[in-house]
């Protein structure tokens, strides 16, 4: 199943190393890290003690994970840790930020990771050649296990061997998550920062939904005397050969018995209440 990754415009540069996570030890090497490894050169001296490792290189080459992140630009090139196989390592141009941006990013593979320029840059302005000139925000994406994923990778682990685990308990740390994370991202901008950084998760998503799906008792009756008020008189006559009160008052009757009936299905065949499904409902019966 898929796990967790991040979309990100520094996956263009060598950077986009630092948000990846792991690390191995080799004997004789430093500690190996994103920053620092290049698999086709770890594959070329594997080659060198006649290691059969054909399987590996099928799998690097067929994902075209390549030199990873060792052969991109560094948005520093002045950096120690900035490879030499950087192509601006010790450049003293300014880095063309828009240019490598334009067309999005590929992540460790560039076969099955590609980061769509609309993913990961927002409110771009463009010239006639189709390049950057430039854009009003940089969008991060985090890509989250599902709870059935979540569940499934830590089965049996001994990290959750002290707790019943099970796909609810993977929900609940998923969701808790998603509100630290909104918590950390918005205490980690200055108050006066001109920057601007939002974030927004579907748990986020899930909240506004609930918002706006909770039905004040009060509220709804209070509606639908009003628009009973409002029928009435406003199709009342004196005259009561001309008068159509009780037609304004019966319609308006129907109207809140039909949108009863349709939440009432609701309820009956499973289907969840919400902003859209209540406005879709109060729609159709009006039709």
């Amino acid at each position: 199943g898929r796990g967790n990754s991040i979309e990100d415009p520094l996956d263009c540069f060598w950077e986009g190393a630092k948000l990846q996570s792991g690390m191995a030890y080799l004997q004789g090497k430093d500690i190996l890290q994103w920053t620092n490894f290049d698999p086709l050169e770890l594959l070329e001296e594997l080659k060198k003690g006649k290691l059969h490792i054909d399987i590996w290189e099928e799998k690097i080459n067929k994902a075209e994970v390549g030199h990873s992140y060792m052969d991109r630009p560094c948005l520093n090139p002045s950096d120690k840790n900035c490879p030499y196989t950087a192509p601006n390592k010790n450049s003293t141009k300014p880095v063309d930020v828009s240019l490598i941006l334009s067309g999005g990013c590929y992540g460790l593979s560039k076969k099955y990771m590609h980061w769509q320029e609309e993913l990961i840059i927002g409110g771009t302005v463009k010239n006639a050649s189709g390049q950057i000139v430039s854009a009003l925000a940089l969008q991060t994406m985090f890509q989250l296990m599902t709870p059935k994923q979540m569940y499934e990778h830590f089965k049996g682990h001994e990290v959750v061997s002290h707790m019943n685990w099970n796909e609810d308990k993977a929900a609940e740390i998923l969701e808790a998550w998603q509100r630290t994370y909104v918590q950390v991202v918005h205490q980690s901008v200055p108050q006066n920062s001109s920057q601007k950084v939002i974030p927004f998760t579907t748990t986020t998503l899930d909240d506004i939904l609930k918002s706006f799906s909770d039905v004040s008792v009060i509220r709804v009756a209070s509606g639908y005397l009003l628009m009973l008020a409002y029928a009435c008189l406003t199709m009342l006559r004196w005259d009561c050969a001309k008068s159509q009160g009780a037609v304004g008052l019966a319609g308006v009757l129907l109207v809140a018995l039909s949108v009863a009936a349709g939440l009432g299905l609701c309820s009956l065949i499973g289907i969840s209440f919400n902003a859209a499904t209540t406005q879709e409902f109060q729609i159709t019966s009006e039709f």
